[in-house]
């Protein structure tokens, strides 16, 4: 990517691209090995209670802001400039050996406290702490005789051994990679073939030509790939039921996803029956996602298999998207379809959870930023839609400031990212007029839309959105006692090799623009996409640095994916004058670590393989319309949802809505069963009851709204706190004596229920599922 070696002096200038890279990245990497088990060490944990487990939060969200705010932005300055001063001076000769050795000391550090279980101080944060200070030491000796106006003659003796350092150091980089791996998750078969195939490629890779496609032929296959992927990422099974008792773990699996969809079905089926977001309800997962969920249900039955199967597609329409901006970034056919094909297996089909099980981690609250980024590669690829194109983005922009505080955060980032990028490509004099103009697009974006979403809730609703409920939400969330309940990253995680690729790049595109001008200009849709994608990356490792568990990781890791597959799309073109044997080797290095990843998504692969949309379109597989009546009607997921729908549907067909207090997740299954909201106005009793404020008046007027004959469904659980708000008149209306299932602010309506009626029986289920008709006192 430069006019000569990347890796060799040159006569004159600054230093050679990949040796200033290289340099400031493992300065960035040493000072973090350092930072990490100091922070760590002295953080006394969290402890939540409940059986769970202490955590250090506080400490991985500092190093994360921390890392990404002062340690890169500092060593980006100073890096590149330390590199060019030894160029300078009478030592440059022995640069680029000295940034070898240095890259190679640090990835053996890696590998030596990854092996130290034999060594007193184990591969515990100690292990790191010293392994970062030895090397810190090292560098900072080097650096200073590199340096010096005088020469270091034993450097200058190194410069002719460079590039075997660099064969060296980059070898031990792969084996630091892979020290992330969990070699006990390998499928070793799948890995033994994958590597195979892939070491053909590789050595065909500068031997064999292939001709082009005609245009019309690239065009169709696009195509192709684009409804391939909508197919192979949805889900159509989700929530396993008919498999417990056959499989260990689907009957966890099926909890785990019914309790979080409870989350989302609760508040559409309020919006359904009328409620306004920020006027009678709220929900935690903002406003956007749940009024799009409420209008397509309009269409579409109400359930956890449909709303599993939209967060499904819209992830595969995220995917999709994710292949179409490395094709306008000039990725060649085949890297872009390999590289989906592994973010398929492996960050679709590995998961520990089936895409659309926990929407939380799908495209409705991480996907938006795709629908900036897109549009904005669009219009430097085709510059004749590059206004339409502005426009949309900018649109995507101000709709995340109504969508939620993630979405907003992560669209933000990426759009400034974008923007940033391109500042170095404006005339001298007008740069910061003209990133004042975007930053106003930015700020207009969000006023428009606030201002028409406020006019649109006040003609529907007669009243204007209170933000209030939705920042209570956000007060709790982040800084209250629910902010609490997050984990710890396990030892050794895959996340610290997602964070190392979004710091490599940010370092990459730094030097891109600071001393390659005219090579990034060249490439602009590729280089506005990869800012754009790398500002989405970081912003959503955010969420992994909060809740750290190891399947969260696949679900953030689509940006990062993306980013190395368009690194490597420079990499391998012919006109960046890398030499051949580089290239391939970081060909092959990029082929391992697929292989890798194929290996240790491959046992649960061809399970999830058999779930996708796509095998119920292939010829010979299950029935497509099969698969979407289990969807549209789904058989019962918790005990007793049959027996309340048939009850309801017998005694309380007539009502538009229905009063049910259960015990969580069964009453939000009978109402979304029944397509009939629950008319005490609760979304989903678990999260009403974690941040209880803003729904306080919404039940108690709901409560009011009661009255004589009205009937209600309650299970046991509700009916005993009922009798025991009866015996026990003087308990504070939230029930705080009682142990039980029924949520708080369920307690709450029956305490202002029994305040005034009495309950008689009019029918019970075998499950004791009870209508009961509400008798004045």
């Amino acid at each position: 990517m430069s006019d000569g070696s990347t890796l060799t002096r040159q006569r004159s200038g600054p230093a050679p691209f990949g040796v200033a890279l290289a340099l400031t990245f493992c300065l960035v990497a040493g000072s973090v090995m350092i930072l990490l088990p100091l922070v760590i060490m002295n953080t006394d944990p969290t402890i939540i209670g409940g059986g769970l487990a202490q955590h250090k939060q506080n400490a991985e969200s500092f190093l994360y802001l921390f890392s990404f705010a002062v340690i890169l932005p500092f060593w980006l300055w100073l890096g590149p400039r330390v590199a060019d001063r030894i160029q300078a001076g009478p030592s440059g000769e022995g640069l680029s050996a000295l940034a070898g050795l240095l890259a190679g000391l640090l990835a053996a550090a890696i590998i030596v406290v990854r092996l130290g279980d034999s060594l007193p101080w184990g591969d515990g944060l100690r292990g790191v702490l010293a392994a970062g200070l030895v090397w810190a030491l090292l560098a900072a000796v080097g650096l200073y005789f590199a340096a010096r106006a005088s020469a270091w003659p034993a450097l200058n003796r190194l410069a002719g051994h460079a590039v075997a350092i660099w064969w060296v150091a980059g070898g031990l980089f792969v084996l630091a990679g892979a020290a992330f791996t969990r070699f006990g998750h390998i499928d070793w078969p799948a890995l033994a073939i994958t590597v195979l195939i892939l070491a053909g490629i590789v050595w065909g890779y500068g031997r064999v030509r292939v001709s082009p496609l005609p245009a019309a032929w690239r065009r169709v296959f696009d195509v192709a790939i684009l409804v391939l992927i909508l197919l192979a990422v949805p889900d159509m099974i989700i929530l396993p039921v008919e498999r417990i008792g056959t499989e260990a773990n689907a009957s966890f699996i099926t909890y785990i996803i019914q309790f979080h969809q409870a989350l989302w079905l609760g508040a559409a089926s309020q919006v359904q029956g009328g409620s306004g977001l920020l006027v009678d309800t709220v929900s935690q997962y903002g406003i956007g996602p749940i009024y799009l969920l409420a209008g397509l249900f309009e269409f579409i039955p109400i359930g956890n298999g449909t709303v599993g199967f939209i967060d499904g597609f819209l992830s595969g329409v995220v995917f999709a998207i994710g292949f179409g901006i490395l094709r306008m970034a000039g990725v060649r056919f085949g890297l872009a379809f390999a590289a989906m094909a592994v973010a398929v297996v492996a960050l679709v089909y590995a998961g520990t959870y089936p895409i659309g099980g926990l929407l939380q981690h799908g495209a409705l609250r991480f996907g938006l930023p795709v629908l900036v980024i897109a549009p904005t590669v669009a219009g430097f690829r085709w510059p004749h839609l590059k206004r339409p194109a502005g426009l949309l983005a900018l649109f995507i922009v101000g709709l995340s400031s109504i969508w939620a505080l993630e979405a907003f955060l992560y669209v933000t980032f990426s759009y400034l990212g974008i923007v940033l990028i391109q500042i170095p490509w404006q005339e001298p004099g007008g740069r910061v007029r003209w990133l004042i103009r975007r930053t106003l697009d930015m700020i207009a974006a969000w006023v428009v839309v606030q201002i028409v979403f406020a006019l649109i809730t006040l003609v529907a609703y007669g009243s204007l959105p209170e933000w209030g409920l939705y920042l209570s939400y956000l007060r709790d969330f982040l800084a209250g006692d629910i902010g609490d309940l997050t984990y710890d990253f396990s030892v050794w995680s895959r996340g610290f090799g997602v964070a190392a690729i979004y710091v490599a790049s940010v370092i990459g595109l730094y030097g891109l623009v600071t001393r390659m001008p005219d090579f990034a200009s060249a490439r602009r849709p590729a280089v506005v996409a990869l800012a754009g994608l790398t500002a989405y990356g970081i912003a959503l490792f955010s969420y992994y640095d909060n809740r750290s568990l190891d399947h969260v990781l696949p679900y953030v890791s689509l940006p990062a994916l993306l980013v190395v597959t368009i690194w490597l799309a420079f990499l391998l073109a012919p006109e960046s004058a890398v030499p051949l044997a580089i290239r391939r080797f970081g060909f092959g290095v990029a082929c391992l670590f697929a292989a890798l990843l194929v290996s240790v998504a491959w046992p649960s692969a061809g399970h999830r393989a058999e779930d996708s949309l796509l095998a119920y379109v292939v010829p010979g597989g299950p029935s497509l319309s099969d698969g979407f009546n289990r969807l549209w009607d789904p058989p019962q997921f918790t005990a007793g949802a049959s027996d309340g729908e048939r009850l309801v549907n017998r005694y309380m067909a007539d009502q538009d809505e229905i009063a049910v207090i259960t015990v969580p997740d069964l009453d939000v299954e009978i109402v979304t069963g029944t397509d009939k909201p629950n008319s005490l106005g609760i979304t989903d009793a678990k999260e009403m009851s974690w941040v209880f404020g803003p729904h306080r008046e919404t039940v108690d007027e709901a409560a009011e709204k009661l009255g004589a004959n009205d009937l209600m469904l309650l299970d046991n659980e509700a009916i005993a706190a009922f009798a025991y708000v009866e015996a026990n008149p003087e308990t504070a209306p939230e029930l705080t004596g009682l142990t039980s299932p029924i949520e708080l602010v369920q307690r709450r309506i029956l305490s202002r229920v029994a305040e005034s009626f009495k309950l008689k029986k009019v029918a019970t289920s075998p499950s004791g599922l009870t209508v009961v008709r509400l008798v004045p006192r």
